[in-house]
């Protein structure tokens, strides 16, 4: 995988508040890089970053180049190299982490950065959470 520009607002809530807050800066993304003429080059993501006590995270969406900082909206970037990707339907993605913890050792390798998720659903079209389409990806060596 290639290291891949992106556009990104961290945040940090509650377990009960992190849907909404997704929901939200994908929103203002989508948003702020109309504004700015690029486009996005890839689905948007959340990169996890400890979730406890409350969640540590940025959203993103793959930019073509990298952008300037504007209020809350940062310039950051996918790391290159090698990674693991578990496919997981549904809402709740800790077992799609757990079966890539699993691979991860029972393979040899180890975790080499912060895993993040790619959502491939918008909730718009896809209402049932149960239906939506994520993959975790980790970064690995």
């Amino acid at each position: 995988m290639e290291s891949t520009p992106t556009a990104i607002i961290r945040a940090r809530v509650a377990r009960s508040e992190v849907g909404a807050a997704i929901s939200a800066a994908i929103a203002e993304l989508f948003a702020h890089i109309g504004r700015i003429g690029s486009h996005p080059v890839g689905p948007p993501f959340a990169r996890f970053y400890s979730v406890d006590p409350e969640f540590d995270f940025e959203v993103g969406l793959p930019v073509p180049e990298p952008i300037a900082r504007r209020d809350r909206i940062a310039p950051s970037a996918l790391p290159g190299g090698e990674v693991a990707v578990a496919e997981h339907r549904g809402a709740d993605t800790s077992a799609a982490y757990g079966e890539l913890r699993t691979w991860i050792e029972a393979n040899g390798r180890e975790a080499a950065g912060m895993p993040w998720e790619v959502y491939y659903s918008d909730p718009h079209e896809v209402p049932d959470p149960d239906d939506w389409r994520i993959e975790v990806v980790w970064p690995i060596r």
